[in-house]
């Protein structure tokens, strides 16, 4: 993911958020975004491709990067 974020499907980061300890918080009813919550608080919401494209936006991968200081 760090070498190609360009090309991160968002079931791969759901997988990673939930393997870190995030669990889905209370989904919105029909929105395309997710929020990922942790024990000790941290919060990320990452938004579901849309519009037939089948990757994450690369901005927002590199965010959770930093954010995990992956």
């Amino acid at each position: 993911m760090k070498e190609s974020p360009r090309n991160v499907r968002f079931e791969e980061l759901d997988g990673l958020l939930k393997r870190l300890g995030f669990a889905v918080a209370q989904p919105r009813r029909g929105g395309s975004h997710h929020t990922y919550r942790r024990a000790d608080g941290l919060k990320i919401t990452v938004a579901r491709p849309h519009g037939g494209k089948k990757t994450v936006n690369v901005n927002t991968v590199e965010q959770v990067l930093e954010e995990l200081d992956l």
